[in-house]
């Protein structure tokens, strides 16, 4: 079974024109000559237009030092008109994307990528796999469940997620030696290395519930997922398909965290008075 991601996690995002935004903005930095980022930049920007929230994307050439990168995010840390910032990564070659996400004020961060991001805010993919899983009543009990990729805002949050629910998971990447094995034996699998069609439904077991995370292009600058769609639907019991299964629901849950960090900001704005 697969499902259309877009329109489900549309339908969750409509609600959210309830809240007052007027007072909410995004700030997305993009410091790199992506394509898949333009993609999902623009589907951001959709969303907080969407609901009613302020935002603004500042690209930047690659032309930008670590240092003038790093002053341009605290800058924005300290602009009380600014709610959340998210630097999306990639990031250029040069830059060094781990102390650039660190500069980010935990009290913006919306990806919650940053070391010390408030326990309410979970980082973005998490979120998506958590709404995923209650809207589809997934059980993850007594599931082998294998995550391949350890990539920041991928494999890395989910893996570290399910170890500390408790489910029993395995993480490998492709160049694991025995990453076939694990996965053709696994109820449950994660990919999320980002290469067009790597896995096939022979991959799989029969019954699998799949998380196609990974997005990339094809050599006809398509995007694609990790997993070749051909043969799933009748080798997995569900799965998300790429572009529009697991995607929308990270953007939802930008919208969310932007939300409770609006929120957070008010009540300590509050408490200062």
């Amino acid at each position: 079974m697969s499902f259309d991601g877009k329109l489900k996690a549309q339908s969750i995002l409509e609600t959210y024109k309830n809240f007052d935004w007027s007072k909410c903005k995004l700030v997305i930095i993009q410091a790199n000559d992506d394509d898949s980022s333009d993609s999902f930049i623009k589907q951001k920007l959709i969303a907080c237009n969407t609901v009613g929230a302020k935002s603004e994307l500042i690209k930047l050439s690659n032309q930008i030092t670590q240092a003038e990168l790093i002053e341009k995010i605290i800058s924005l840390n300290h602009d009380v008109n600014v709610t959340g910032i998210i630097l999306q990564l990639p990031v250029y070659p040069h830059l060094d994307k781990n102390s650039l996400l660190e500069a980010i004020n935990p009290l913006k961060d919306v990806d919650g990528l940053t070391t010390n991001h408030l326990a309410e805010i979970k980082p973005c993919i998490v979120e998506a796999i958590i709404t995923l899983k209650e809207l589809f009543n997934l059980e993850f009990n007594n599931q082998k469940i294998v995550v391949v990729g350890l990539g920041i805002t991928g494999g890395k949050p989910i893996y570290e997620f399910l170890k500390t629910s408790g489910y029993k998971v395995q993480a490998c990447d492709k160049d694991t030696p025995n990453t076939f094995e694990l996965i053709k034996s696994a109820d449950i699998v994660f990919t999320a290395i980002g290469k067009s069609h790597f896995f096939q439904a022979k991959n799989f077991k029969k019954g699998v519930i799949l998380f196609d995370i990974g997005v990339s292009r094809n050599k006809q600058n398509k995007l694609c997922g990790d997993i070749n769609p051909e043969g799933i639907e009748k080798k997995a019991r569900w799965w998300t398909k790429t572009p529009g299964g697991v995607g929308p629901f990270t953007v939802l849950a930008i919208i969310k965290n932007l939300w409770i960090l609006h929120e957070k900001n008010k009540r300590c704005l509050q408490s200062s008075i």
